[in-house]
């Protein structure tokens, strides 16, 4: 199947942006990721067509279904992903993945490959895969991730997939722009769940003991009553369990049943869209902070501060709050 809007020429030098809006709209996937390349560039001077894709794109946004799927490494996510798209797929849905993946320091782009890894549902007209580099952010995930999420729904995804880089931060950062939050676990990887994270745990909504398939299907069965009773006893009792194989697909229809009343039952009770607008205020007070970081590195008073302690030599004793304040000091001045 050719782009639904060939025409479009994501390369040109200056943007047609009723073009490009147009485009994204209808689904167009170069389009499409021409638009979320702008925004991860830093998107001040894209903000009208944004808004606009947005605001046209409202009943999609609002009916999309976001997923982040997190595990430790070799829990096999992308497989997950790719296995459960399929499926997905196959029920007439479109899919929308967004892996984060750490960023080389040297040119900014992304390290990993994740399309290569997602041989099902990779190459498929009705999914886009997007690896979005984190740029060093700290939590792996960029301010404008939501953003992009919104504008892949805005273009026609209604299962939106983000991928984390591992257990840790990015965690937490992943659940502040996805609706459910599901947690891979491997087999025999312990008698229960205390090994990872208390953080990760409270934050995930579903549990899902992985490559439960051949050697390791009788551990992935002891996994799976480990932490069934764990969860019952230490944790919300809501939070469901299961077992699959993205190898064999086995269970597939349990997990999607499982994911879709969920989600079902969130946004018929209205949690779901209280949930998003806490999301976005929180991304909000980020985004407030991030340009005032930009603010203070690009503002010669502060520029020639920050400039100054590079160069200068400090005892290691030296208070860092004394500098602090004294950079804030100046900022005071200059607005009171």
């Amino acid at each position: 199947m050719k782009s639904i809007n060939p025409k479009y020429k994501p390369h040109k030098r200056s943007i047609d942006k009723k073009e490009l809006i147009s485009a994204v709209l209808s689904g167009d996937k170069l389009a499409l990721a021409h638009a979320i390349t702008l925004v991860e560039q830093g998107y001040e001077d894209h903000i009208d067509w944004i808004q606009e894709i947005l605001d046209k794109g409202k009943r999609n946004i609002e009916q999309s279904k976001r997923i982040g799927i997190t595990g430790p490494p070799g829990v096999g996510k992308s497989t997950f992903i790719d296995s459960y798209g399929n499926y997905l797929l196959k029920q007439g849905h479109k899919i929308a993945i967004l892996a984060v993946d750490p960023s080389s320091s040297k040119s900014g782009g992304s390290i990993l490959g994740d399309k290569t890894r997602m041989s099902k549902v990779g190459f498929s007209e009705n999914c886009f895969v997007r690896p979005s580099p984190s740029s060093l952010h700290l939590g792996g995930i960029r301010p404008s991730t939501l953003l992009s999420l919104q504008l892949c729904a805005a273009a026609g995804y209604t299962y939106l997939f983000v991928e984390s880089v591992g257990v840790g931060q990015s965690e937490i950062d992943i659940n502040q722009v996805v609706d459910l939050m599901i947690m891979l676990v491997l087999p025999g990887s312990g008698d229960d769940i205390q090994s990872i994270k208390k953080g990760i745990i409270e934050i995930s909504d579903f549990f899902i003991v992985h490559k439960a398939d051949g050697d390791q299907k009788q551990l992935a069965k002891q996994r799976f009553n480990t932490m069934t009773n764990a969860i019952k006893q230490s944790l919300d009792p809501s939070k469901k369990v299961m077992q699959y194989s993205s190898l064999t697909a086995d269970g597939i229809e349990a997990v999607h049943e499982n994911i879709h009343h969920y989600l079902q039952t969130l946004q018929t009770s209205n949690v779901l869209k209280n949930k998003r607008e806490a999301q976005v205020k929180i991304w909000i007070k980020r985004e407030i902070f991030s340009q005032m970081e930009r603010f203070i590195k690009q503002h010669p008073i502060f520029a020639e501060k920050l400039q100054s302690i590079d160069k200068t030599s400090v005892e290691s004793e030296i208070l860092p709050l004394n500098v602090s304040l004294d950079v804030f000091k100046r900022m005071e001045d200059l607005f009171m």
